[in-house]
C-alpha cells in the first residue's frame, strides 16, 4: 500500500519524531507559509523547546504507528520559547 506523503505531512499532529540517533520528539502543529511546510516539533527532555523542521527533513511516514523519521543529520530552521497558556 502507498502512503500519500503530501496529505500526511499536512495531517501528522502528534505523530513522534525520529532520526538515526532516535526520538526527537513530537509534532505539535504543521505551518505551511508561502509554501513551505514546516513542523512544529515539541522537544527536549520535558518538552520545553520547540524546534521547527523543514518539511524536506522527512525521510518517512508511517501513518498508522503515526511515526514520521527525518534525515540524519537534521537541519532545524529555527527553536521556539515553550508558550504557556492560561
Amino acid at each position: 500500500m502507498r502512503v500519500d506523503c503530501e496529505y500526511w505531512l499536512h495531517h501528522c499532529e502528534g505523530f513522534r519524531v525520529d532520526g538515526v540517533e532516535g526520538r526527537i520528539g513530537v509534532v505539535e502543529e504543521v505551518r505551511d507559509e508561502s509554501g513551505d511546510a514546516q513542523l512544529a516539533v515539541r522537544a527536549g527532555l520535558l518538552g520545553r523547546r520547540v524546534l521547527l523542521i523543514p518539511a524536506s527533513e522527512v525521510v518517512e511516514i508511517v501513518p498508522r504507528a503515526m511515526r514520521i523519521w527525518l534525515r540524519s543529520p537534521i537541519t532545524v530552521a529555527a527553536t521556539e520559547p515553550l508558550r504557556l497558556v492560561a
